[in-house]
């Protein structure tokens, strides 16, 4: 399967926005639906669900993703890395969309103890903390949440692994050390690198409405997402 560039998402994403008028937060709303699809297909008897959310468009995926699963009667727990109002527009806006059965609560509230318990003892941890557009090693809160998540069973993350830089992989620590990750669109150049492996497990891509011509016009295979929308990508690692 092709691959893209942190430069190349940037520019589908303002294609998306501008020239083909899908709304971002349509698009918000296809990545999350298919993270909550994707943790129940692969964990059919979960019923605890912790979703790590950051104040952007990753964490606002996260948030959907939590919608829909505690829209199913399931128990869903969201920390925020950040109080509620550093959270961009469209994200407030999911955040806004939660139901009352979801609990929420902020990282910096919550000692480790407390979070590492909640971590070890729930069925899936949704990683919706840092996206493609990340700059640089994780630092503060979501340094520390990728840290304490080391507690997990199992761990889906969102587009790719918090931590991990999109065109060079596990350049530097903290990553999170994902069961599985479903990207957005298509792969990141840097979840090909063999040595990224290890972090992001069982590799999945998501339908976000790109539209064929845009697949066409960049000489790009459109993923055969089939009716859940994501489809497994089989890893080919690219060695250093």
């Amino acid at each position: 399967m092709n691959s893209v560039s942190k430069q190349q998402m940037v520019e589908l994403d303002e294609r998306m926005i501008h020239q083909y008028k899908i709304p971002l937060e349509k698009m918000m709303e296809h990545a999350g639906r298919g993270l909550a699809q994707l943790v129940q297909q692969r964990n059919p008897k979960a019923k605890r669900f912790v979703v790590l959310a950051g104040t952007g468009n990753n964490g606002g995926g996260g948030l959907v993703a939590a919608r829909y699963l505690a829209e199913k009667g399931l128990q869903v727990r969201v920390i925020l890395s950040a109080e509620e109002y550093f959270l961009k527009d469209v994200p407030k806006k999911q955040f806004a969309k939660l139901p009352e059965s979801v609990m929420v609560g902020v990282s910096s509230e919550a000692q480790d103890a407390e979070l590492g318990q909640l971590l070890e003892t729930c069925d899936v941890v949704l990683d919706a903390l840092l996206g493609y557009s990340v700059q640089g090693a994780a630092t503060g809160e979501v340094a520390r949440l990728i840290t304490m998540a080391k507690k997990a069973q199992q761990i889906v993350s969102l587009d790719l692994p918090s931590g991990m830089d999109p065109d060079e992989g596990p350049i530097t620590e903290p990553v999170m050390k994902a069961t599985a990750t479903l990207t957005i669109a298509l792969p990141k150049e840097g979840l090909l690198f063999e040595d990224a492996q290890e972090y992001i497990g069982d590799l999945y891509v998501v339908d976000i409405c790109v539209p064929d011509v845009w697949y066409k016009e960049n000489e790009y295979r459109r993923p055969a997402y089939g009716t859940t929308g994501f489809v497994r990508v089989p890893l080919v690692p690219i060695e250093e």
